[in-house]
């Protein structure tokens, strides 16, 4: 069933940073005759004050960098928001009921690509966006307090691949994701920020001896459960992997389920595979039931710092915390990249 109506005509867009207290929501507008298709999408971001008036609201979205026009940098989570009438488009101002601040980022024209159950083409034309974008259904894995667990998630990005879908003899699934080349490009100088993350990875269990063998991590570009976007050069994941063994020879990385923070197993051992990608495999025992489990999620505490030109956390050293059983894994962005 296609998100959007089909059509070849040419439409109306807008985009509007919405801010509600301390935090900014991104919204895509797509105008098709007297109704406008809304996407929200949430941003890791908040202001240490409330947006009030709309010249601050207009300083601060000048100063946020989730949205760029360049290929594979861009990677935001929405979901299908709700149908709003045409002024929607040119909403600008202080809502005085909801004391919602609205600013539009800009305006302007796009079509209406490929549409399959997987994914929903869409060709801007004029405004700061340009030519081929993507949104692309995926798992919702993501914490409740960041999306609504119950609606269907889309990734909305720019890929490589600019040639329209129905014009492609053959389908990119090749990573190209910047970490091989992240190392050369600046970086905020100033202090590495700690952060939290959780991720979600791969698994194989046994259930009759209570084992488990599974990724913990791999290079490329990962979004956490808040929508915090890191980049993994291969350096950092041999630095995860020096650390993760060195907790896990102290026999100190344990393990617990959907991140109850309950620990009732260990890691055993932790393995470097060089091949096709830098990853870490890791070998693990749990005392409790393991037929429900699909991935591991590591917990980590991440010193990072901000690359402007990939939008994203870069991060120099990590503490494992402990790696969890989980049952609805994630998505490596790198791995979704294919349109099937």
């Amino acid at each position: 069933m296609a998100l959007l109506p089909e059509d070849t005509e040419s439409h109306s867009y807008s985009i509007h940073t919405v801010w509600r207290n301390r935090e900014p929501k991104l919204f895509l507008n797509l105008k098709f005759g007297s109704n406008v298709h809304t996407f929200k999408f949430s941003l890791p971001h908040e202001e240490e004050r409330s947006i009030r008036t709309y010249k601050f609201a207009q300083r601060k979205t000048e100063q946020l960098s989730y949205l760029s026009d360049t290929v594979n940098i861009s990677r935001l989570f929405g979901q299908f928001a709700e149908i709003r009438a045409p002024s929607w488009l040119n909403l600008e101002g202080v809502d005085n009921k909801t004391k919602e601040v609205y600013v539009k980022n800009t305006m302007g024209e796009f079509t209406i690509g490929t549409q399959t159950d997987d994914f929903t083409e869409l060709f801007f034309h004029k405004g700061k966006l340009s030519g081929r974008w993507v949104l692309r259904n995926i798992p919702n894995v993501f914490a409740k307090e960041f999306l609504n667990k119950k609606k269907p998630v889309y990734l909305f990005w720019k890929p490589v691949e600019q040639t329209p879908h129905a014009e492609q003899k053959s389908l990119n699934t090749e990573c190209v994701c910047p970490s091989k080349t992240l190392q050369s490009q600046p970086m905020k100088k100033g202090k590495l920020t700690p952060k939290k993350a959780k991720f979600q990875m791969q698994i194989e269990v046994d259930e009759e001896n209570h084992t488990f063998e599974g990724i913990a991590s791999a290079e490329g570009t990962w979004v956490d459960m808040y929508g915090n976007k890191f980049i993994y050069t291969a350096d950092f994941v041999k630095t995860l992997y020096n650390r993760m063994t060195q907790t896990t020879l102290k026999g100190k990385l344990t393990v617990d389920k959907e991140h109850n923070e309950e620990d009732s197993g260990f890691i055993t051992n932790v393995q470097l595979v060089q091949e096709p990608i830098n990853h870490i495999v890791v070998k693990g025992s749990y005392s409790g039931t393991l037929d429900d489990v699909r991935g591991l999620s590591p917990e980590l505490t991440l010193r990072s710092a901000w690359n402007e030109e990939f939008a994203g956390w870069v991060p120099i050293d990590v503490t494992p915390d402990r790696v969890s059983l989980v049952t609805n894994p994630a998505c490596k962005i790198c791995w979704i990249q294919e349109i099937r």
